[in-house]
């Protein structure tokens, strides 16, 4: 394996991390769910294209290919729903503590 095979899989490690850390944090929230989804379709993203460098098999190659296009699809449906909720919430912030 090549040294760009192993920062795809920290920066896949990394970005589960970071997208099961928001979400266990307020899983009843609809922004950490959205967030949580489009860190997840980045992880789906790099590890189908990893599995695209990786693979030896033609037939692998080429499935591997198609699902890697999937991952940007999801990645900018959820990211439209994260920027929709995002600005959304609403908290009390008083000047007074």
């Amino acid at each position: 394996m090549e040294w760009n095979n192993y920062l795809s899989l920290i920066i896949l490690a990394t970005n589960i991390f970071l997208g099961l850390f928001v979400y266990t944090k307020d899983k009843k929230s609809n922004i950490s769910q959205y967030f949580s989804l489009f860190v997840f379709s980045i992880a789906f993203w790099i590890f189908s294209n990893f599995l695209v460098d990786i693979s030896k098999n033609q037939d692998q190659v080429l499935l591997w290919s198609k699902l890697a296009l999937v991952g940007p699809i999801l990645l900018a449906a959820f990211f439209l729903c994260f920027s929709i909720v995002f600005p959304k919430r609403e908290e009390k912030i008083s000047l007074m503590r």
